[in-house]
């Protein structure tokens, strides 16, 4: 079925037989360079070259195509002297010029099998040829191999590269001793990788070889991350203004310092020299495939624009054997080739009377025409033993072009550059070379600074860094990228710009993992390059705030003060004004208040388990013993006061012993309420976290749930405390403890919920402290200033003013006599 689907497609191709074909083909086509033989080999060469469909028989031969040429007769009269391959048949050739068009390329093929220029209409097949060598350019082989379809004769070419031409499908009978551009292609990405070259613009041409190795650029691009800021095709022969465009479309990428060129010559050289016209400064490192940037570079003085390029040459040695034939022929001594006969004329003012005094330039292409030419006669050699073996000896009419097919996938020979086979595509690998334009004192250059070998799976690119030179003659490769230089801590966003990027910073807490910003964790901060999340270290309040300097003097006054007080209650334990007030809940009252200011170091100090322990259990207890001594006096001088309105008999449980017993019992509740779920609930010193996050965090003693429930208990004795101490403001003004005591568990209860919302939004550790630390010296602080102080001030400063029986005479006005009250004091 494959094989009528080839038939079909090719069988366009006779569709011009039944017209005069002397009308339709070309003069190039006709000529011809032959020698007969047992069986013929055809040969298909660029000897000139044309721009358009019809060959230019007046323009110059290229010495390129004559060495081709004479190589191919080489290698067959090599084989013709050589007993031990296809021994008793001889090999003849034809051999014709394709002009490099592909038009003159589809009838110089054709020509080699029917007779296109007699003028006869009668097709006339050419029995005797097995196999063409042909196809210096991609383009043009492609034509001749749908022509090696079409009479099933194997085509190689030992010059085109396109992967067009590895479908075995479309191109059975294609082979060719040149690596397909899929090596070169992978060769251009790893020198684009290895200076890390990944904002580029590639520019091919729309022929099959530029086309297909554009594709395969862009594929390969896009796998290894790297972008093509500008992609444009240029055809053969583009009028100017196709160029001006594609260079304009450069010049609007000018973050673009390299550019991969993948074309034939005449689009590259068309391309640079309209940019060298115009004196455009694109300051562009150029790749170029191996389809130019030989020497023609120098002849169009493009040194200055292409210096620092790199370009891919497939590897190959010289024959020694065939380049002193070559040196030796001379215009009476050749192979007869019509075309050395036009190449020698333009060569006599040279003076030369050999080729050897013309110093031509080394020629590493005959080796892979050679090969072509003997992996044909060793595939043809094989397959005829083989045949007599079967008693079936050499007769054309025996084999097919697809028995031989078979054969050349077989072959195998060593040659100058190793051993030689066909893969299963048809093609065979390759070594290359990459050459560098450079400039020193004598002008510019080509450098081979390393190679590339497929067959090298560890590392395929070798270059030596010692003998690059750059654009500019810099020794360091300048970067091609559309992207800033971040900072640590910035990642890489896209811009509106195609492949290009900017940087934008991560949050402060973030770190830059894989280009992506990485939050930390809460208890973590980045480091100084942002690239890993470091442990917090927790840190206590800054006892060097001042803030906080200011709370632990005004501590420090406060525990003297409660120690001045209890001292003073003490040395006038005595007096009617302290005995008055009861002096033993008095001094458990001013305990409480000297706890409370000592609380207050133990919030401000460096937290711990332990520290923590004792703070919130202080704090809660402190209260407490404040507050009940507190609520007993007010409600003992409510009910004295009461009672005394009604009778003169003592209220119940207004002694001091009793009042102390009350006293014990209450304070024994908030200990066993500390006790319980302290221990359920364990102390421990708590973080705070700011918001937004910060490179900090603060520990302090946090206050747990079983803070909740003593804060809720104190709270009942402040409330009821309030209620007495609202109810006693009715007692005689002459006794106005009652009303101190009133301010006093006023603004205590107003701070303690003032204080409560306040610790609860704190955003900062210094916050926190200090709302606890101000609750508690405030607290501390009214109950002094309210109810000790003046009592103190009294005693010491009015004491010849107050005796006992003036005191009486005072409170006599409550209709109570003062020694039914006096006692109730004591």
């Amino acid at each position: 079925m494959m094989r009528y689907i080839l038939l079909l497609e090719s069988a366009l191709i006779c569709l011009i037989f039944p017209i005069p074909v002397q009308a339709l083909v070309v003069p190039a086509a006709c000529t011809v360079f032959s020698k007969p033989g047992d069986i013929s080999l055809g040969g298909i060469i660029p000897f000139r070259y044309s721009s358009t469909s019809l060959c230019n028989q007046d323009s110059g031969i290229s010495l390129w195509g004559v060495r081709s040429a004479e190589a191919m007769v080489w290698a067959i009269e090599d084989i013709n002297s050589n007993d031990q391959i296809l021994p008793n048949i001889t090999i003849g050739y034809q051999i014709r010029d394709d002009c490099r068009s592909e038009d003159v390329a589809l009838w110089s093929a054709l020509a080699l099998f029917v007779d296109t220029c007699s003028g006869e209409n009668d097709v006339k097949v050419d029995s005797n040829l097995v196999g063409i060598i042909g196809g210096g350019w991609s383009s043009t082989a492609v034509w001749m191999a749908k022509v090696g379809n079409l009479f099933e004769v194997p085509l190689i070419s030992w010059s085109a590269t396109s992967d067009e031409l590895s479908d075995t499908v479309r191109f059975p009978y294609f082979f060719r001793t040149i690596p397909p551009d899929r090596y070169q292609v992978g060769a251009i990405m790893d020198i684009l990788l290895k200076f890390n070259w990944r904002y580029i613009a590639l520019i091919f041409s729309t022929d099959t070889y530029g086309i297909h190795g554009g594709r395969q650029i862009k594929q390969a691009a896009e796998a290894n991350g790297i972008c093509l800021a500008l992609s444009a095709s240029i055809q053969p022969y583009a009028p100017k203004y196709e160029i001006d465009e594609v260079i304009n479309k450069l010049r609007k990428v000018p973050k673009v310092k390299v550019a991969v060129i993948f074309s034939l010559s005449t689009v590259a050289y068309a391309f640079l020299n309209e940019i060298q016209s115009r004196n455009l400064r694109l300051n562009i490192t150029w790749i170029g495939s191996d389809g130019w940037g030989g020497s023609a570079i120098y002849k169009y003085n493009l040194g200055n624009l292409t210096q620092g390029s790199l370009f891919l040459r497939v590897m190959s040695r010289e024959l020694g054997r065939f380049n002193e034939y070559f040196r030796g022929l001379t215009a009476n001594n050749h192979s007869g080739s019509p075309w050395f006969d036009a190449y020698w004329e333009n060569y006599k003012q040279s003076n030369c009377t050999t080729t050897k005094q013309c110093q031509f330039s080394e020629y590493t292409d005959g080796i892979r025409i050679i090969n072509g030419v003997k992996a044909l006669g060793f595939a043809l050699d094989a397959m005829l033993k083989d045949s007599c073996l079967r008693n079936e000896c050499y007769s054309k009419d025996k084999f097919t072009g697809m028995e031989l097919k078979d054969y050349l996938y077989n072959v195998s020979f060593n040659t100058t550059d190793g051993r030689f086979i066909f893969d299963r595509f048809g093609d065979s690998s390759g070594l290359y070379r990459i050459e560098n334009i450079q400039k020193d004192r004598n002008g510019f250059k080509h450098e081979v600074v390393g190679y590339w070998d497929p067959r090298n799976q560890d590392s395929q690119l070798d270059i030596d860094l010692d003998k690059m030179q750059f654009f500019g003659g810099s020794k360091s490769p300048k970067p091609s990228l559309c992207r800033e230089e971040c900072l640590p801590g910035y990642i890489l966003v896209p811009l509106e710009e195609k492949c290009c990027f900017g940087c934008q910073a991560c949050p402060e807490n973030a770190i830059v993992n894989s280009s992506v910003c990485e939050e930390c964790r809460e208890t973590h901060w980045p480091n100084a390059n942002f690239t890993q999340c470091n442990r917090i270290n927790p840190s206590p309040v800054n006892l060097k705030d001042p803030i906080m300097i200011t709370i632990i003097f005004l501590a420090c006054v406060g525990i003297a003060l409660s120690l001045s007080v209890a001292f003073g209650l003490w040395i006038c334990k005595n007096h009617p004004l302290v005995k008055a007030t009861s002096r033993e809940l008095s001094i458990i009252n001013v305990f409480g208040l000297t706890l409370a200011f000592l609380d207050v170091f133990t919030f401000v100090a460096p937290p711990t388990r332990a520290v923590c322990l004792v703070a919130e259990s202080f704090l809660s207890l402190s209260f407490t013993i404040i507050i009940v001594p507190t609520l007993l006096k007010v409600i003992r001088i409510y009910r004295i006061f009461k009672a005394g309105k009604k009778s003169v008999r003592r209220p119940r449980f207004v002694g001091i012993r009793d009042q102390l017993i009350m006293t014990t019992v209450l304070i024994s509740i908030q200990i066993g309420i500390l006790v319980i779920f302290g221990s359920i609930y364990k102390t421990k010193p708590a973080e705070l976290f700011k918001t937004p996050p910060q490179n900090y965090i603060g520990i302090y003693c946090g206050l747990r749930t079983g803070f909740l429930v003593s804060s809720v208990y104190n709270l009942i004795l402040i409330v009821v405390c309030c209620y007495y101490a609202f109810l006693a403001r009715k007692v005689p003004s002459n006794y106005n403890e009652s009303k101190f005591i009133g301010i006093s568990v006023y603004s205590m209860l107003i701070i303690t919920l003032a204080a409560i919302p306040l610790y609860s939004t704190a955003g900062y550790i210094l916050q926190l402290v200090t709302t606890v630390a101000a609750a508690l010296l405030l607290n501390a602080y009214l109950g002094l200033v309210c109810v000790y102080l003046p009592k103190l001030y009294a005693v010491y400063f009015k004491g010849d003013q107050v005796d006992v029986e003036d005191w009486r005479t005072r409170t006599g006005s409550l209709s109570i006599r003062a020694s039914q009250v006096q006692p109730s004091a004591e």
